[in-house]
């Protein structure tokens, strides 16, 4: 099985797109042959080169460098809502610069968990796009972004992307109009991307980008029956939806490499660790407890060694040892 990958990434995201590369490599079946496209900017061409150190023969990347006179012409958006780059204006030009039938899209802040060939097979022939929606806030009693979607609203961060329609509909200029008439977004391309394409989505189960922070921090906002009922899904937990995940997506700025503490931040330290900059020393604090002072934690990419973060203060030290020594 062929399988193509889009990521876009520059040299300030090198280790999230090395960690996320990793995951994809080790979980995917022995058969799969996957080729990763990294959609740059020149000024992080060289610093992009290093991550060549990952490919093997069924595990390809190729670098393309993208027209950064086009990017610089877009509006960012509102810092409010927004945890991606304006690199992720890129994104448009997809159709344009990357001669695949159809690719499969991955923001950088993901951890692959399972093969992806139950996603490149899915049929897109007649839509722009398989997407999954935007959990949990399309559910919400009264959703923060919609476009005219409704529960069909959805991320842009996993997408399976029909090239051939969207070159022939010329949506990349679509969009870069409909992103210039809209200087004033809350966010930077999922706005544009849910105008333009509009409904003409498969949407997919929510398996494919599972939202985990979100869906945990606003629990209390949304019913899972609804999303059952959106679906056709019969979870009883969320902790099922991540056990079920192809993707676990760190949609918000709860961000791993920022925060130990954070929903599957073990997971994602798991795969750093085996990764081709598990040698540099990483630095996070906690999201949970504002008082704690950053943490230097050096990890190895020995499949031997397990990375474990604890944390304490001085009144709990003993109980720190006894569980150190459990260990």
């Amino acid at each position: 099985m062929y399988i193509p990958i889009v990521f876009i990434t520059d040299k300030n995201y090198l280790i999230q797109t090395a960690t996320a590369l990793e995951s994809i490599k080790r979980n995917k079946d022995k058969n799969t042959s996957i080729k990763c496209y990294l959609l740059t900017t020149q000024d992080s061409a060289v610093d992009i080169g290093k991550l060549q150190l990952i490919k093997d023969k069924d595990f390809t990347i190729e670098p393309i460098i993208a027209d950064e006179n086009k990017l610089n012409k877009l509006p960012g958006a509102k810092e409010k809502y927004v945890a991606a780059s304006k690199a992720a204006l890129l994104k448009f030009s997809i159709p344009e610069v990357i001669n695949e039938k159809k690719v499969i899209y991955l923001d950088g802040d993901i951890i692959v968990k399972k093969d992806l060939s139950d996603l490149i097979n899915i049929d897109i022939e007649n839509v722009y796009a398989a997407v999954v929606p935007d959990l949990p806030q399309v559910l919400y009693e009264k959703p923060l972004f919609d476009e005219g979607n409704g529960t069909h609203y959805f991320n842009t961060g996993v997408m399976l992307l029909n090239l051939e329609k969207l070159s022939k509909d010329n949506i990349s200029n679509k969009l870069t109009k409909d992103k210039l008439s809209h200087a004033d977004d809350l966010l930077m391309d999922q706005n544009s991307f849910n105008r333009v394409l509009g409904k003409n989505t498969r949407i997919l189960p929510p398996t494919f980008n599972v939202t985990v922070a979100s869906l945990i921090r606003s629990r209390a906002k949304y019913r899972l029956e609804d999303l059952n009922s959106l679906f056709g899904t019969n979870y009883k937990t969320i902790e099922e939806i991540i056990e079920s995940a192809y993707v676990i997506h760190f949609s918000s700025k709860d961000k791993p490499w920022v925060f130990f503490d954070v929903p599957e931040a073990d997971t994602w330290l798991n795969y750093f660790a085996k990764s081709i900059y598990s040698n540099l020393p990483l630095v996070r604090k906690s999201k949970l407890k504002k008082d704690i002072n950053f943490k230097s934690i050096e990890v190895s990419k020995n499949d031997n060694k397990i990375p474990v973060v604890l944390s304490t203060n001085d009144k709990y030290v003993p109980n720190l040892i006894v569980t150190i020594d459990s260990i």
